[in-house]
């Protein structure tokens, strides 16, 4: 099924790959799906440590949500201003 707003949407039961190939961007804390999506040239942002932080994006959030919301944001705007 499918649940999900403008931007942000939850969908299982698809090839990870279909996915990532029709993604703008990856948000993740630090699965192996980010790995996938580097491979697919897509944008990585990472809540957590991973094997592959030096190509991702670290979300800033020091211990705040309102700071995690603000950094989500301010990444989530430029990638839509950019397309």
């Amino acid at each position: 099924g499918i649940f999900g707003s403008t931007n942000v949407f939850w969908i299982d039961n698809i090839d990870i790959h279909d996915l990532l190939k029709n993604s703008l961007a990856i948000f993740t804390i630090n699965s192996g799906v980010g790995f996938e999506a580097l491979l697919h040239n897509k944008p990585v942002y990472t809540f957590g440590c991973s094997d592959y932080q030096s190509g991702a994006h670290k979300i800033v959030y020091g211990g705040s949500l309102e700071n995690a919301s603000r950094d989500i944001q301010y990444h989530l705007n430029l990638l839509t201003s950019s397309n």
